[in-house]
């Protein structure tokens, strides 16, 4: 054992809520709600061990605490029996935030509430005798207070702050078709722009000696690297584009089926932490399998695989410490499998 740190927490919190529901007319219903909630966060941290050589420290306490009203209005409208379209505004809010994790460091940190305003508005339909889902919608929000954690740093720092502002915005669709027997069709597309608003805020680059491409903010005198201005980043591990579809076609003989199914999924660029830096982020990339087997009207169910079928490499996380340490996908895996469902 080179670091031992202990924490005591105590949470409370109280809501008080009411919602209704009207229709309208037989085709539009409206609804209705709000939410006064009131939370309370109190801590106590100590350290008796640093594997960095420091005293021990503390205890110290510190709390946190604040009370919000959220609410949210929405619309349905039928305008067939096939087809219906939605809105909603929505307020909320992610109560105020501790941690002290003194390990590693000598400070506790604490970000106050962060709030939400989104707007939302879409379709659901079911077409051609429900042989066809088609689910659209947009969307746009806005984080106000928004909580951001650093993580890592040459000092694995883990310390809570919160952005000016923040802001999403961008759609999601899916499909789902059969158009012919035995074969089923999915679908599915989004993007998802997110932005990070707050032109002073600065967040310390990789303790690993990473590529931060963000710029570099240095004191009045020149020398000293201040942290990196992280305004109009996009939020940590949210991709713009997200993509995919699947395939199932079926054989149907006697007690059983035949079957083949594939499944392909894409995730677009993504950044790990909140600065942008060469080695910390994954360019878009495709992941696909395959499956064909045989299933038993018993319940038996035996296949041959492959997954990631174009053998594809990829960064699928990472740590920020003194180093460039990351996690990566699996490679191409191919199996038998045999299954019972009883």
């Amino acid at each position: 054992v080179n670091g031992i740190a202990t924490r005591s927490n105590d949470t409370n919190s109280l809501g008080i809520f009411a919602s209704l529901t009207y229709d309208v007319t037989d085709r539009l219903t409206v609804s209705g709600g709000a939410r006064w909630t009131d939370e309370e966060k109190a801590f106590v941290v100590e350290r008796t061990l640093s594997p960095f050589g420091a005293g021990p420290l503390g205890p110290i306490a510190d709390k946190v605490s604040d009370d919000q009203v959220s609410w949210d209005t929405s619309a349905t409208y039928k305008v067939n029996d096939n087809l219906n379209a939605y809105a909603r505004i929505a307020k909320g809010f992610r109560g105020p935030s501790a941690q002290g994790r003194l390990v590693f460091g000598d400070t506790v940190s604490t970000a106050k509430s962060e709030t939400v305003l989104s707007y939302e508005t879409g379709v659901k339909s079911e077409l051609f005798d429900q042989r066809l889902r088609v689910n659209a919608d947009v969307y746009y929000y806005e984080l106000k207070d928004q909580q951001l954690t650093i993580v890592g740093g040459i000092n694995n720092t883990v310390a809570l702050f919160n952005a000016d502002k923040g802001e999403g915005y961008g759609f999601e669709a899916d499909v789902e078709a059969a158009p012919a027997e035995n074969l089923l069709l999915t679908g599915g597309l989004s993007y998802n722009h997110t932005e990070i608003k707050d032109p002073v805020l600065l967040a310390p680059g990789c303790g690993g000696g990473c590529t931060v491409l963000d710029p570099p903010v240095y004191d009045t005198d020149g020398t000293t690297l201040l942290g990196y201005n992280i305004s109009g980043n996009s939020f940590p591990n949210a991709p713009e584009w997200i993509a995919n579809a699947t395939a199932r076609y079926s054989v149907p003989v006697q007690f059983g089926e035949f079957y083949a199914f594939t499944d392909w999924a894409y995730k677009g660029d993504t950044n790990f932490f909140l600065y942008d830096s060469v080695e910390f982020g994954q360019k878009g990339y495709w992941e696909g399998g395959l499956k064909v087997g045989y299933k038993s009207d018993r319940g038996y169910d035996a296949s041959v695989f492959v997954r990631n079928i174009l053998d594809e490499d990829a960064l699928t996380g990472a740590i920020d410490f003194n180093n460039l340490t990351g996690f990566v996908n699996e490679p191409r895996t191919y199996g038998v499998q045999i299954r019972w469902d009883f």
